[in-house]
């Protein structure tokens, strides 16, 4: 069940070549949730992301198997508790590192629930 101190951030970015790309959370509370998606097939190995906060890991990994990876597959971690390891300050950034394995041009779409 949503609530509403609920607030949703999207973010679009390529899972090639490995890269952290950092989102700032404009209003503190917890991670709740993560959904990605991505565009298109891809080639090469696995894409793997992984999310932190000061170098800190939180939440799950996400990883796209590049084998079966097909246009429009998501992945997501969900419900996750509300406690201080998964808790994020207003104006920290979330850092989403990606291992870069596909060989292809792949965009990944990114949606992160906060929960204040």
């Amino acid at each position: 069940m949503r609530t509403l101190n609920d607030y949703f951030l999207t973010f679009n970015f390529s899972l090639n070549p490995a890269q952290s790309f950092f989102l700032t959370i404009p209003d503190g509370g917890h991670l709740r949730a993560v959904y990605a998606t991505i565009a298109a097939a891809m080639g090469g190995s696995d894409a793997i992301l992984t999310f932190e906060v000061d170098g800190v890991v939180v939440g799950e990994t996400l990883t796209f198997v590049q084998a079966t990876a097909v246009a429009g597959e998501k992945l997501s971690f969900v419900d996750l508790a509300s406690n201080e390891a998964n808790h994020i300050p207003t104006g920290q950034n979330l850092e989403i590192v990606s291992n870069g394995g596909p060989s292809s041009e792949t965009i990944c779409s990114l949606t992160v629930v906060i929960r204040r």
